[in-house]
């Protein structure tokens, strides 16, 4: 039975494709938060700032923000959240010196973190495939 389809073969064939399309679409995905994230940031920064080079106090701003965007789209939006997305746009003012690779967590972590040693340990899981124990 020399043309008996070869099922296993075909199956685990389609599994990888099937599964390299999910990833890249996960991928896609990820890489557009990332950039609303920093979209957001940019805009409560130049509200803040309003030409100016520094921005007056701006808690007011992030918690009404705050408020309306978890409302309207549920969590996620939380007044934290809002300040990380601003920072996030202070470390990394130029939007194609990120890189897709990374997610919105490895930016947080790396412009938010609380130490070097968080920041070293989250570009290492991202590079080595270390797993990230710090945070």
């Amino acid at each position: 039975m020399q043309n008996a389809p070869d099922v296993k073969r075909t199956f685990k064939n389609i599994r990888d494709i099937l599964n390299k399309a999910r990833l890249s679409a996960v991928k896609a995905v990820n890489h557009a938060m990332v950039v609303a994230y920093w979209e957001v940031g940019r805009v409560i920064v130049e509200e803040e700032q309003k030409g100016k080079k520094r921005a007056d106090y701006g808690d007011s701003l992030i918690a009404a923000l705050s408020f309306k965007l978890t409302k309207e789209f549920g969590t996620g939006f939380a007044e934290r959240n809002l300040w990380y997305m601003k920072q996030f746009y202070l470390a990394f003012p130029k939007l194609n010196a990120l890189r897709s690779e990374l997610s919105w967590t490895h930016y947080a972590g790396i412009c938010c973190g609380n130490s070097i040693l968080n920041m070293v340990a989250v570009v290492l899981s991202y590079f080595f495939c270390v797993p990230n124990f710090i945070w």
